[in-house]
């Protein structure tokens, strides 16, 4: 399914035929993100996560995109280090979820969780 969407914001980098990293990116006609970057431990401070975050970049900016996002876990310090070296100002923000599907054709909308996830607000849901 991504592949059909944004195809040229799908990135991988190779060595010698090995994937050593991947950048998903996508635009949504307003932002720009990037959903996703990973690097091969033993390629890592070896520019291979810059180069990939440049030429996402540079792709979204031929497609007219002016504001770039990357979501990142705040307990994920590398990569909020990473992202703030390469010029993204880090700004607090709050995720909601809902699982549409809890895989056994249970009630919509009940908020399941899959076994195993420790769910936790991140945040409130203003009074109404």
């Amino acid at each position: 399914m991504k592949l059909r969407r944004d195809p040229e914001l799908f990135l991988v980098a190779e060595d010698r035929g090995r994937v050593v990293g991947t950048a998903m990116g996508a635009w949504d006609g307003r932002r720009g993100w990037i959903y996703h970057l990973g690097v091969r431990p033993g390629y890592r401070r070896m520019e291979v996560g810059t180069g990939l975050v440049r030429e996402v970049e540079a792709r979204m900016r031929r497609k007219g995109v002016r504001k770039v996002n990357a979501l990142i876990f705040p307990s994920n310090g590398p990569s909020i280090g990473f992202f703030s070296k390469n010029g993204y100002s880090v700004s607090e923000m709050v995720e909601a979820q809902k699982y549409l599907d809890d895989g056994d054709g249970g009630e919509e909308g009940k908020g399941h969780q899959p076994s195993g996830a420790r769910g936790r607000p991140r945040g409130r849901a203003p009074p109404t």
